[in-house]
C-alpha cells in the first residue's frame, strides 16, 4: 500500500490525481462509477479534487442499514470540515482505500468523500479500514440511487464515415484474440500501445502518450491517459486508427478481453460522435471537454 501511495502522489505532481486539474486556467473532468458522472476540478498540485455542487451524494446508511435500491452507487463520507483538506493530510486515507478522496463544497463547510463505488461490499471494506484511523472512527456510507443520478447529454450530431456505417449493420458476439505486446510499440513520437486485442475483423488498441504535459491516472497499477474528445480522435488518427462505434464497443465488451487482460475499466472511453462508452454497456453523449480513456479501432 505504501508503494501505491507513493505512486499516487507522483501522479499528482505530474498533473493528475485520478482526476486532476493543475493551476490556471482551470480544466474540468469527470468522476465516474460507470454511468454515474460528476464534473470536478482541482486547482493545485497539493489540493484534492473538488466535486461540482450538483454531484449527487445520496443518503447516509447509518448503523446497520443496507442499500435500499438495486443498481445504486456509493460514497464513503469521511467528514465535514470548515476548510479544504490538503493532499498531505489525506495520505493516511489513501493507505486504506482502493479509490480516491474528493471534496464537495456545501453551504456549511466542505464535505470529504471517498469513492465512488458500484459495489457495496467494496465500499464497506474500505470504510472498515478507514475506521481504523484515529480521526475517522465515524465515517459512513452514502447510497446514490438511480433516481439521484444526473447526466447532461448535449446534442451533438456528426455523420460517421461510410466504412464505419457498414460495420454497424451487424452485431454478434465474436471471440477475442489476444495480441501480445512484448515491448512498447511507438508508431509515432511518444505514443505507446498499452493494450490491444483482435475481435473478429476488428483490431482494438489503448494508446498511451508518454508526455508529462498529458493528464493521466492510475488503474491496474499502470498510468493511463485521459483526453478530451478532440485529442482522443487525433491520437487514434496518429496511429492510423479511429474511435470505436457503439456496436464495436459492445463486441469488445462481449469478448471479455478487457477484464481478462486487465485493461483500464474504472472510467468510460471515448467513442465515435462524442459518445461516452461505459463498462456496463451504456452509452451517452458527453461534453467534448470531458477527460476519458481512449480506445482506438481499425478493421482488417
Amino acid at each position: 500500500m505504501e508503494m501505491r501511495m507513493e505512486r499516487h502522489h507522483k501522479v499528482t505532481q505530474a498533473l493528475l490525481l485520478s482526476l486532476i486539474v493543475i493551476a490556471a486556467p482551470l480544466y474540468s473532468s469527470l468522476v465516474s462509477a460507470q454511468s454515474f458522472l460528476c464534473d470536478a476540478k482541482q486547482t493545485s498540485s497539493n489540493a484534492l479534487p473538488v466535486l461540482d455542487k450538483s454531484c449527487p451524494i445520496g443518503d447516509g446508511l447509518w448503523g446497520d442499514r443496507t442499500p435500499k435500491h438495486k443498481g445504486s452507487q456509493f460514497w464513503i463520507q469521511c467528514g465535514m470540515m470548515r476548510d479544504h483538506l490538503s493532499l498531505e493530510k489525506a495520505k493516511p486515507l489513501y493507505r486504506k482505500i482502493t479509490t480516491d478522496v474528493w471534496l464537495k463544497p456545501e453551504n456549511n463547510g466542505v464535505r470529504c468523500l471517498i469513492g465512488p463505488y458500484e459495489d457495496y461490499k467494496k465500499a464497506k471494506a474500505d470504510m472498515l479500514r478507514v475506521r481504523t484511523l484515529p480521526n475517522y472512527k465515524k465515517v459512513f456510507i452514502r447510497e446514490v440511487s438511480q433516481k439521484g443520478k444526473t447526466m447532461k447529454a448535449p446534442a451533438m450530431v456528426k455523420k460517421a464515415p461510410q466504412t464505419m456505417t457498414k460495420m454497424m449493420a451487424v452485431e454478434k458476439k465474436v471471440p477475442a484474440k489476444r495480441v501480445p505486446v512484448t515491448k512498447p510499440i511507438e508508431p509515432q513520437n511518444k505514443i505507446q500501445i498499452r493494450r490491444q486485442a483482435q475481435v473478429g475483423k476488428l483490431n482494438f488498441a489503448v494508446p498511451y502518450i508518454n508526455d508529462d504535459k498529458i493528464q493521466f491516472y492510475m488503474d491496474q497499477d499502470l498510468p493511463w491517459n485521459r483526453l478530451d474528445y478532440d485529442h482522443a480522435e487525433k491520437t487514434c488518427s496518429r496511429i492510423n486508427m479511429r474511435l470505436a462505434t457503439e456496436l464495436e464497443w459492445r463486441d469488445l465488451l462481449q469478448s471479455g478481453v478487457m477484464q481478462k487482460e486487465r485493461w483500464p475499466i474504472n472510467l468510460p472511453y471515448w467513442g465515435w460522435n462524442h459518445r461516452g462508452l461505459f463498462m456496463n454497456g451504456k452509452t451517452n453523449n458527453l461534453k467534448g471537454t470531458s477527460l476519458l480513456n481512449v480506445l482506438c479501432v481499425t478493421s482488417k
